[in-house]
């Protein structure tokens, strides 16, 4: 299973007539992506704002942030499972929007279990200086949902809408050349052959406490009753699993830090050798 992500810098944003991406600058048309978000039913309206670096603003409760990532066609579909039936991820070329963001304000508190730390999005002062989220160009989703609307199927919505918004600014990307390309996969190379094999053991979600109604964490379903699972490297790092509800800015779990852009690591084997190979690392913004 071969994977490729399209790497596309993103250091400006701003909103225009038209989404797409000239340089390094995406351009966003706010009316599509509001017909877009409204599709979903629970939301009576929404508003966005704009995010940059050294910004004087501060946004919270902040539901999850997003790397607007697109398949292109011959692949395995966006977020297979949530935005559509559910089919095997983590082939083909993903178009990557790298320093672009889509954040979801939330419109509740996190929970009596959780404070506002980790749910606030610093874009400058001394906390921003400590967050690679402050780095990033945000798109802020501010949603509007319907007074009846209950709080587990508000956000499904959230998660649905913010996904939506990802692939449509990604899609903008889909015929420009890339700044780089990195391949993923884990084909054993003749060179390779008798290096060590890892197997990663993920935790991908708590049991201190149940998923809600609708809550997706892998391929679109819940994770209540699930036995142990076997997932390919790619699948992974390609929309296969989403996280928890309540996970944070600075967690383990958080979108962002679950969807890296591919770095690799090598580390030294005891045999002289190398060992090659990617990995998740829930301590690091962008992991490898």
């Amino acid at each position: 299973m071969q994977l490729s992500l399209a790497i596309h810098p993103v250091t400006s944003i701003q909103f225009g007539a038209r989404t797409g991406l000239v340089g390094t600058t995406l351009s966003i048309q706010q009316d599509e992506l509001r017909r877009l978000v409204l599709e979903e039913s629970s939301f009576a309206a929404v508003d966005f704002e704009l995010a940059r670096p050294g910004d004087s603003l501060r946004a919270g409760p902040i539901f999850d942030i997003v790397e607007p990532r697109a398949k292109a066609p011959g692949g395995s579909p966006d977020w297979p499972g949530i935005l559509g039936e559910p089919h095997t991820a983590g082939s083909g070329t993903t178009h990557v929007l790298e320093g672009a963001a889509v954040a979801v304000v939330r419109e509740d508190s996190p929970g009596e279990s959780r404070g506002a730390t980790g749910y606030v999005l610093e874009m400058s002062g001394a906390p921003a200086a400590s967050s690679h989220y402050a780095t990033l160009c945000h798109l802020i989703m501010v949603p509007h949902s319907k007074s009846d609307v209950p709080a587990h199927a508000r956000q499904r919505a959230y998660r649905l809408a913010q996904l939506k918004i990802a692939v449509h600014l990604a899609r903008a990307a889909l015929n420009e050349i890339p700044a780089r390309t990195l391949s993923l996969d884990t084909a054993i190379a003749a060179d390779r052959v008798g290096l060590p094999r890892i197997a990663y053991v993920g935790q991908i979600f708590s049991r201190q406490r149940k998923p809600l109604q609708d809550e997706s964490i892998l391929y679109g379903a819940d994770t209540d009753g699930m036995l142990p699972t076997v997932l390919h490297p790619n699948e992974w790092l390609d929309g296969a699993l989403l996280p928890s509800y309540h996970c944070s800015l600075g967690r383990r779990g958080n979108l962002f830090l679950s969807k890296p852009s591919g770095h690799h690591d090598t580390v030294s084997a005891p045999s002289g050798g190398r060992i090659e190979l990617c990995r998740l690392r829930g301590d690091h913004r962008v992991g490898g």
